[in-house]
């Protein structure tokens, strides 16, 4: 199941490569040029996101890996809690 959600978070993550080699053969002059520069940096900016999120869903899914260690007693996290990176 994991592996069908993985998929698409990786193809974000190609799309800047993708445009970046664009942005390399393309003429500076060609009508596309700054519209392929925009389309990076956003892109770019978006897998900075996604790596961010995914690397916070981790964190709390180590921190839930280590509160089922414990007893009921004892909640590191809860609902209501923010995180905080």
């Amino acid at each position: 199941m994991c592996s069908f959600l993985i998929k698409p978070v990786q193809r974000i993550c190609k799309y800047p490569l993708l445009i970046r080699e664009l942005l390399r053969t393309t003429d500076e002059k060609h009508k596309d040029y700054k519209n392929l520069e925009a389309a990076y940096e956003k892109l770019e900016m978006v897998v900075t996101v996604v790596n961010e999120a995914t690397r916070q869903a981790e964190a709390v899914q180590r921190m839930l890996n280590i509160q089922a260690r414990f007893s009921e007693v004892c909640l590191l996290s809860s609902p209501w809690v923010t995180f905080i990176f």
